[in-house]
């Protein structure tokens, strides 16, 4: 059975109220426009917290991992969490000129060490910092993305545009999308995998390929994400 059969499109209650009638129009007429300008207005709140905030203790191993990939061609500091994410918060500060360390892996928090040593080269902190934190913004704009292409493919533009301002004011998610870290990508790539295999229900040959390009970016961006997805499995079954 497909989606759109599982899930059926809702009309919005139109009120008898004029104003409430005209909101409603407004707001399906317009949700993309006002979609993308709470994107816009989210991501210059996440872009002035660069410089506001130090480091978080877990940033500059994030930061080492990545830089690590882009400067040697290798991904031995940690192998626990899969690249995609560390690369991206990596990117910023190699284009700037920043490389490893070569930190001894036998110090203790080698790792760490190296990304503060990544975030200190060059005596400007809060660029290198805010290049790095940069990266992630990116899997922020993807969430906004998929949060309203569900609301929209299942409720209507109206609904998208809230659940859109919803995302994109919730504090844990404009947190996230402002630190150099995985979170922000585990978080929207889930989201990819699980609306690509929703696709895979409509039985084409097309939505098992979707569920599983999905899977592969989910499984890229975090290693938790593997876990959830053999949760899902299991539960499926």
């Amino acid at each position: 059975m497909s989606a759109k059969n599982r899930v059926k499109k809702t009309e919005p209650a139109i009120a008898a109220d004029p104003m409430a009638a005209r909101i409603l129009s407004y707001l399906g007429r317009h949700s993309l426009r006002l979609a993308v300008a709470l994107v816009l207005l989210a991501s210059l709140r996440i872009v002035s917290t660069y410089t506001v905030f130090n480091h978080t203790s877990d940033e500059p191993a994030h930061i080492a991992c990545g830089m690590e990939w882009l400067d040697k061609g290798i991904y031995v500091w940690e192998p626990q969490h899969p690249p995609l994410a560390r690369v991206a918060t990596a990117i910023g500060p190699y284009l700037i000129g920043a490389r490893s360390h070569d930190t001894p892996r036998n110090q203790f928090m080698a790792m760490s060490k190296d990304g503060l040593a990544i975030l200190y080269q060059g005596h400007h902190y809060d660029w290198t910092l805010s290049l790095a934190r940069l990266g992630i913004l990116p899997f922020f704009w993807l969430g906004c993305a998929v949060v309203y292409w569900w609301a929209r493919r299942f409720y209507g533009p109206e609904v998208a545009v809230a659940g859109v301002f919803l995302f994109s004011f919730l504090p844990p998610i404009l947190a996230h999308g402002g630190l150099a870290t995985t979170d922000m990508a585990l978080t929207v790539q889930g989201g990819v995998e699980d609306d690509c295999d929703g696709g895979a229900d409509d039985g084409a040959a097309e939505g098992g390929c979707a569920s599983g390009e999905g899977a592969g970016a989910a499984a890229a961006a975090a290693a938790a994400s593997l876990r959830s997805a053999a949760s899902c499995c299991a539960w499926r079954r």
